[in-house]
């Protein structure tokens, strides 16, 4: 039993640090550049995490980011494959520790210890509908030997033990599947990476924009116009801009597979100047609020006041009338850095 408790903390173990490393391989991070925009202050943040060194050289071209997202992705992947094999071992011998088997079934070879998600004995069995040889022809031909014998042991264990088989269900599996989510629905893979890529992209513009505005804007007024052209004048907004309008276009085809009957033309890349300006549009008016409302004031205080308060206000301050806006709108059209006291 020492010996198992053992090699049940030296696999967790091993997990937690690559758990670890993932934060430094966020989308959030292919972004980052020294003395950009608010980059000082929130790298002195507390739980701060420098950028992978496999990403952490800023990008200046197009080229250069789509090569770090791939990095990115790779190296992500590889740790997960790695966190999926620690986790499966320990189910195993977590089934010797309570009894439910004599002897666990695991890998010895350090090399063997990396797996797709979807190779997991549980898996391959539902996908065989319960059927021995046919699950055993599901493991990968690049398997080893000894990694393929384990594979047919643990499936003998789940055809002739009843509380394994029990237990060996995705009921009671780690999905390992909520990687990012896509709409209302958690997804992995691809379009997780892509709608990840999309949103950290938005972080980052909005990042950009708000310190555009308040140092070289002079925290407005300002209108639309001027404040697209002095981000679009910027070659990292342009070079960025390439890469998630593709981001862009890769999850709204997805999302047309996932209909049954899609309408509309297929999407398309648009990475130009217009779409940028719309894009821009949308996303400083999600994070806008009209500049007369007044804070921290109850809204039906400012009903009975007759302050007309839009919906979307209500939406980003909350109930207790908090500002939480990036920006404020003017009656006039422009906009300004909110200032609160």
């Amino acid at each position: 039993m020492h010996g198992l408790a053992e090699r049940l903390t030296e696999l967790s173990r091993e997990t937690w640090e690559r758990g670890r490393i993932l934060p430094s391989l966020a989308m959030k991070k292919l972004f980052e550049k020294p003395g950009e925009a608010y980059h000082d202050w929130n790298s002195s943040l507390p739980g701060y995490q420098k950028p992978h060194q496999d990403i952490a050289e800023p990008f200046e071209t197009a080229d250069d980011l789509r090569a770090a997202f791939r990095r990115a992705v790779e190296v992500r992947e590889k740790l997960r494959a790695e966190m999926i094999a620690r986790q499966e071992e320990m189910d195993w011998l977590v089934y010797e520790a309570y009894g439910l088997i004599e002897t666990a079934p695991v890998l010895t070879d350090d090399a063997d210890l990396t797996l797709d998600r979807e190779m997991r004995p549980f898996r391959l069995w539902e996908k065989a509908e319960g059927e021995f040889e046919a699950a055993a022809a599901l493991m990968p031909s690049e398997w080893s030997e000894s990694k393929c014998a384990v594979w047919r042991e643990r499936l003998a264990l789940i055809r002739d033990n009843e509380h394994v088989r029990r237990i060996e269900r995705p009921v009671y599996k780690r999905r390992w599947d909520e990687q990012w989510k896509v709409g209302n629905t958690w997804q992995c893979g691809p379009v997780a990476y892509d709608a990840e890529f999309r949103d950290a992209f938005y972080w980052w513009l909005s990042e950009k924009a708000e310190w555009l505005l308040e140092r070289k804007l002079s925290g407005g007024p300002a209108t639309l116009s001027d404040w697209t052209a002095a981000l679009w004048a910027d070659a990292r907004v342009q070079a960025a801009w390439q890469v998630a309008a593709e981001a862009t276009c890769q999850l709204e085809a997805w999302k047309r597979w996932r209909q049954e009957s899609p309408a509309g033309p297929e999407p398309t890349v648009d990475s130009g100047r217009d779409a940028f300006g719309r894009y821009f549009r949308a996303l400083v008016n999600e994070q806008s609020v009209p500049d007369n409302i007044p804070w921290a004031e109850p809204w039906d205080e400012l009903a009975s006041k007759g302050v007309s308060v839009p919906a979307k206000a209500k939406r980003i301050r909350g109930k207790l009338n908090v500002p939480r806006e990036r920006f404020w709108s003017t009656s006039a059209g422009t906009y300004r850095t909110v200032r609160v006291p």
